[in-house]
């Protein structure tokens, strides 16, 4: 896990994550989260709430180019 500056990095799988397969997510860094697509490695803007993250990473995944950046596993 990359250095994160001693901020917890947490993950909630309230778009998908890797429970039920769908490539999106959203993780909470710090006081912000992000939507966070595990196929492209796009990254969303930092959000105070989790549902407009969520809502980020939805609208992300209806456009993912679906090719995996090099280096993701």
């Amino acid at each position: 896990m990359p250095d994160d500056g001693g901020m917890a990095l947490q993950l909630d799988g309230g778009v998908g994550g890797g429970a039920d397969g769908e490539p999106t997510e959203v993780e909470d860094r710090g006081s912000f989260s992000h939507g966070v697509c595990r196929v492209c490695g796009w990254l969303g803007p930092g959000r105070r709430a989790r549902q407009v993250s969520r809502r980020d990473a939805a609208t992300h995944a209806e456009s993912c180019p679906g090719t995996p950046d090099e280096g993701t596993p």
